[in-house]
């Protein structure tokens, strides 16, 4: 059972729409615990007028209880959504900016691995044998995720897709006898989807494999550019070819997990475009259609050479 916590101060917990109070989360904890099952908690950094020192009053709270697992998130704020309306009203505290998180995540992680807490992943930490964080790792190595529920997601056949979020929403189309899906889409070619699940699930755990990519697809060999720059930069280092994060890369993994994977695609996009011409302009490539669309008066030719010149746009 994984239980989005967020927080357990009360006051933290209310700005961010968790109701209940921190005697209430820890007393039903207490209960669920009872009934023998793994209990996972997620913790966010980062909340509206949280503190370094409210934070690590929650890790230690947490510590304090006799839950298995724990996973640390940084907290995401949707454009649009009532957190952001809240913050753009001055309703709340304003939430840390990316140098404070950054110091958030740190002290966390210094004091669990201070108190000699089990590192699964960069986000993902266990107290006790019986968390192994099967979905985490299932969930990004391709294994197929039938979501049940307001709001879940998962993948079958090729597809990625989403329940309906709202609870109105997606109890109206269960009424009416409707499939409550929010959105769907196609993933990305097979081949492509099985190396960026492998590439996704090995940053989590703090490495990228550069040697792997190259057996599995010599054209991955142009990432050491990026790859170059991210050690030039002090996020990773490199021996024989297995590039680690630092301390810092480790907070940015997210961010270079994206990144990574969007060079992986356009590499290969670009070279799709290059062995399969078409007649000008009428390229079915997906890439080609989107800059067609923002350049209505270039030519095949023009786009063509924009795309191999800007296989890694990260870069």
């Amino acid at each position: 059972m994984s239980l989005g916590v967020q927080s357990f101060d009360t006051s933290l917990r209310r700005r961010v729409g968790r109701i209940d109070a921190r005697e209430e989360v820890l007393r039903r904890l207490e209960l669920l615990k009872s009934y023998d099952v793994t209990v996972i908690v997620d913790l966010i950094y980062g909340l509206p007028g949280q503190t370094k020192e409210l934070w690590l009053e929650d890790i230690k709270t947490l510590l304090a209880t006799d839950v298995d697992g724990m996973d640390l998130y940084q907290l995401n704020i949707f454009p649009g959504g009532d957190l952001d309306k809240a913050l753009q009203s001055g309703r709340i505290p304003a939430c840390a900016d990316i140098a404070g998180q950054a110091d958030l995540y740190m002290a966390a992680r210094d004091l669990l691995l201070g108190e000699g807490i089990e590192r699964l992943s960069l986000c993902h930490w266990r107290r006790h044998k019986r968390e192994h964080s099967r979905y985490n790792t299932m969930a990004k190595t391709g294994a197929v995720v039938y979501p049940f529920g307001c709001g879940a997601g998962g993948n079958c056949g090729g597809l990625s897709f989403m329940q309906q979020r709202g609870l109105k929403s997606y109890s109206q189309a269960v009424r009416a006898g409707q499939k409550p899906i929010m959105m769907m889409a196609h993933q990305v070619e097979q081949k492509l989807q099985m190396i960026s699940d492998t590439v996704i699930a090995n940053l989590e755990k703090g490495f990228v494999d550069f040697r792997q990519l190259c057996l599995v697809d010599s054209r991955f060999e142009e990432l050491e550019e990026v790859l170059e720059l991210w050690k030039e930069r002090g996020l990773m280092t490199e021996d024989l070819g297995i590039y680690r994060l630092t301390k810092v890369g480790e907070f940015w993994y997210i961010s270079l997990t994206q990144s990574l994977i969007e060079c992986m695609q356009a590499i290969c996009q670009s070279e799709d475009t290059a062995s399969s011409p078409t007649e000008e302009g009428q390229s079915e490539d997906a890439l080609d259609a989107c800059l067609a669309e923002m350049m209505p008066d270039s030519t095949f030719a023009e786009r063509s050479a924009m795309v191999k010149k800007s296989r890694c746009p990260c870069a």
